[in-house]
């Protein structure tokens, strides 16, 4: 319990800045009469940065403020407990699941299985059907983030490169991509998806609408991309 609620946090660092901060063994002293005993135990799964890396990362008062603020959002307010055999259940919040998602894909050594499992993610917060789910995603995604053509169209493009990298790993296919331009799309997913999760965060009415059901997420996002809704990426609260 301890040990995970700590990965958790270690994983809330990375909505403040990609990095590859971790921990190795943790230890419990019990007091039994005069006596202590010590034991230790460790959580296998060991973090790294977009491009599968361990870096040196300088620690400040915003990188905890910010971690703070997500680790009590929705892993101590809305983390449903310890499941018995899933995290993908109904009772299990939007973006805790893409949050778990997340973990999986920063303890990835496959950079392939690392962008599969970012998509993942990204599934999570704006899939609510699977059709056309490539285009969808993209398409939601891009408008959630920026209002500009430009910046939109990037976002649009990367998370289709992202995605088609997905299809290929999942369903065991040959991967075409140089090592560089897998790294390269690994960092794009991985920045655009610390900005969902910023905007989620920030913007009370993009936090009602990754909490409430596929039809009102349908309709929060049909007037975010004909123009009923400003994104909230460009809104968000103080």
């Amino acid at each position: 319990g301890k040990l995970n609620q700590v990965k958790y946090f270690h994983n809330c660092l990375w909505v403040a800045s990609d990095n590859s901060i971790d921990n190795e063994l943790g230890f419990l002293v019990v007091k039994n009469g005069n006596k202590f005993q010590t034991c230790s135990n460790f959580i296998a799964n060991n973090f790294s940065n977009a491009e599968g890396l361990h870096i040196p990362t300088k620690l400040t008062d915003d990188l905890f403020n910010i971690s703070r603020k997500v680790f009590n959002a929705f892993i101590v307010n809305k983390a449903p407990g310890d499941p018995s055999t899933t995290n993908f259940q109904k009772n299990v919040p939007r973006l805790y699941r893409a949050h778990y998602s997340i973990q999986a894909a920063r303890s990835a050594p496959d950079i392939a299985e690392r962008i599969a499992f970012y998509c993942t993610a990204l599934e999570t917060l704006f899939s609510t059907n699977s059709a056309e789910l490539s285009h969808q995603l993209s398409e939601r995604t891009a408008v959630f983030l920026s209002n500009d053509p430009e910046t939109r169209l990037e976002i649009y493009k990367n998370v289709k490169a992202a995605y088609s990298i997905r299809s290929k790993s999942v369903h065991g296919d040959v991967i075409k991509n140089t090592n560089e331009q897998l790294m390269e799309t690994s960092k794009s997913i991985d920045e655009i998806l610390r900005a969902c999760f910023v905007t989620a965060i920030s913007n009370r009415e993009a936090s009602q609408a990754f909490d409430s059901s596929n039809e009102l997420l349908d309709g929060y996002m049909i007037g975010l991309i004909f123009g009923g809704r400003r994104c909230p990426a460009e809104n968000t609260e103080s």
